[in-house]
C-alpha cells in the first residue's frame, strides 16, 4: 500500500522506526502528507509498522516502558507456548483449557488503569478536535433544541448522565444544560452578525476586517468552551465524526478530479485556470489556448466541466462544515490520530485477554470442539 501512495514519506518513516525501534504519533502525523487521511490508508500503514515490530507511542519518554513491557509479553508468550511432548500427553480439552488458563498473565490493576487511561485520551483528542468544527457547534445547539422542548432525552445528549440515576439527577443535568444553552445562543446569534459582516459586498476595509476577524475568533473560542461542558454523548460524537469523513471523501474526489485535469493538460491547476478565463472571452482566443496547449477543444471544454463540479464539491464542504477544503483535511488527520491510539490501547487490552485462545485452538484436538463450543 505504501509503495502506491507516498513511497518517500512513508520510507522516511519506516527507516526511522527501524533505527530507534518507535515512532511517535507527531513523528507520523507530521511526515505523512495531507492526501493520506482515508482511515483504511493509515490503518494500513499501522498494520506494517506493526509487522515490522515499530511501537507507535505518545512520545520519547514512553518508549522506554513500552519496549520494556514488550520484553516482558514475549516472556510471557513463550511461557504459555505448548510444548510438543505435553501435546503428546495431553488430549483431554478440559485438562488443555485449564492448562492454558493458568499460563495466562493477566493483566495487573495498573496495565488496566493505563491502558484505559490510553483509551480515554484517545477519545478525548477526537472529542477535542471535532468539537472545535462548526459542524459540531451547529449539532449541539441543534440538539440542546431538541431538549428544551422535549424531542430527545438528557441521557441522549450529556456522557454525564445514565438513565439508572434516576429523576432527581436528570432534573439537574437538564436544568445545567438548559442553562448552556441560554448562555450560547447570544453568541450564536452575534458570531452569525459578524460573518454576515465578513461576506458584505463591497468587502470591509483592512482595518475594520481584522476586528470583525478577532472579534469572530474570540466568539468561537467562547463557544467552543460551553459547548465542550455539554459532555457530548459517545455517540453524537461519533455522528459528527461520521460526517465529517464523507466530507473528507468528498474533498478527495474534488482533489483527484483536479489531478486527472492537470495531468491530461500538462499544466498545474492555477495555469489550467488561467487557460480557460483566456479561453471563455471568444473564439478566436479559444482556438488559440487550444493551439497553445496542443490540446483539442472538447477535451478543455470537458476539464472545465470536471473543474468547477471539483469547485462545487469544495463549496458545499464549506457550507456545511464551515472549513476550506484543505483544512477539512487536516482536521481529519488529527480525528484520525486520536482513534488510532484508542484503537491500539484496546488492542493492547485485548492481546493477554484473548491470547491464549489463539493458542489453544491452534493446538487442542478436534475432539475438543464440543467442549469449546
Amino acid at each position: 500500500m505504501a509503495k502506491k501512495t507516498n513511497p518517500e514519506e512513508v520510507q522516511q518513516l519506516i527507516d526511522m522506526g527501524k533505527e530507534k525501534g518507535f515512532l511517535t504519533y507527531d513523528e507520523v502525523n507530521d511526515i505523512l502528507p495531507a492526501n493520506m487521511v482515508s482511515s483504511e490508508q493509515l490503518e494500513d500503514v499501522m498494520t506494517m509498522f506493526g509487522e515490522m515490530d515499530i511501537e507507535i507511542v505518545d512520545s520519547d519518554s514512553k518508549a522506554t516502558v513500552l519496549k520494556s513491557g514488550d520484553g516482558d509479553d514475549d516472556r510471557d508468550e513463550g511461557d504459555v507456548e505448548l510444548e510438543a511432548g505435553t501435546l503428546g500427553r495431553t488430549s483431554d480439552p478440559v485438562r488443555m483449557y485449564l492448562r492454558e488458563m493458568g499460563q495466562v498473565a493477566l493483566l495487573t490493576r495498573e496495565g488496566e488503569v493505563e491502558i484505559a487511561k490510553r483509551i480515554e485520551e484517545g477519545e478525548a483528542l477526537v472529542t477535542k478536535v471535532v468539537m472545535r468544527t462548526p459542524i459540531a457547534a451547529r449539532e449541539v445547539i441543534t440538539l440542546l433544541q431538541r431538549l428544551e422542548k422535549g424531542y430527545v432525552g438528557v441521557s441522549e445528549v450529556t456522557r454525564d448522565y445514565d438513565e439508572e440515576e434516576g429523576g432527581e439527577a436528570e432534573e439537574k443535568h437538564r436544568e445545567r444544560l438548559a442553562s448552556l444553552y441560554e448562555q450560547v445562543m447570544p453568541l450564536d446569534e452575534q458570531l452569525k452578525e459578524v460573518q454576515q459582516a465578513l461576506a458584505a459586498d463591497p468587502p470591509p476595509n483592512a482595518k475594520k476586517l481584522k476586528v470583525l476577524e478577532n472579534k469572530q475568533q474570540k466568539l468561537r473560542e467562547q463557544m467552543i468552551e460551553l459547548l465542550r461542558q455539554v459532555r457530548l454523548k459517545d455517540f453524537q460524537v461519533a455522528k459528527i465524526v461520521d460526517r465529517l469523513k464523507e466530507m473528507g471523501k468528498q474533498v478527495k474526489k474534488g482533489q483527484s478530479e483536479i489531478a486527472g485535469c492537470e495531468k491530461q493538460i500538462g499544466k498545474p491547476y492555477p495555469e489550467i485556470r488561467s487557460y480557460l478565463r483566456r479561453m471563455r472571452r471568444n473564439d478566436g482566443e479559444a482556438h488559440a489556448v487550444a493551439n497553445e496547449l496542443k490540446v483539442p477543444g472538447e477535451v478543455l471544454l470537458s476539464v472545465e466541466k470536471r473543474l468547477k463540479a471539483a469547485k462545487r464539491k469544495f463549496k458545499l464542504v464549506k457550507e456545511e462544515s464551515g472549513f476550506e477544503h484543505d483544512d477539512l483535511l487536516e482536521y481529519l488527520k488529527e480525528v484520525y490520530r486520536g482513534e488510532w491510539r484508542a484503537k491500539k490501547a484496546r488492542l493492547n487490552w485485548l492481546k493477554p485477554t484473548c491470547g491464549w485462545w489463539f493458542r489453544l485452538l491452534k493446538n487442542i484436538p478436534i475432539a475438543g470442539c464440543s467442549f469449546l463450543t
